[in-house]
């Protein structure tokens, strides 16, 4: 999973593995083999050294703040990273 809420629209990829389709649509390197449609998700361009690489800054829970992959702000030099469900 890339974050660690699921109170948002879930997209299933396969039994027991979902996905945020928020998530889906701002990660860099997550892509679609039906993009047209949104349809069958691809996390196989994420590389594995993100996932928990950077910890939510907006995340109270410390155990959560590195569960998934969380994005940088673009804006100036801001530093920070958070999940994009935040």
């Amino acid at each position: 999973m890339l974050c660690s809420y699921c109170i948002l629209s879930l997209y299933i990829i396969i039994p027991c593995r979902w996905v945020h389709m928020v998530c889906c649509l701002y990660t860099p390197g997550v892509t679609f083999i039906e993009p047209s449609q949104l349809n069958c998700v691809v996390l196989d361009e994420i590389l594995p050294l993100r996932w928990g690489q950077k910890a939510c800054q907006l995340c109270s829970d410390p155990a959560l703040a590195r569960t998934g992959v969380c994005v940088q702000c673009d804006v100036g030099m801001c530093r920070s990273a958070f999940h994009v469900t935040w």
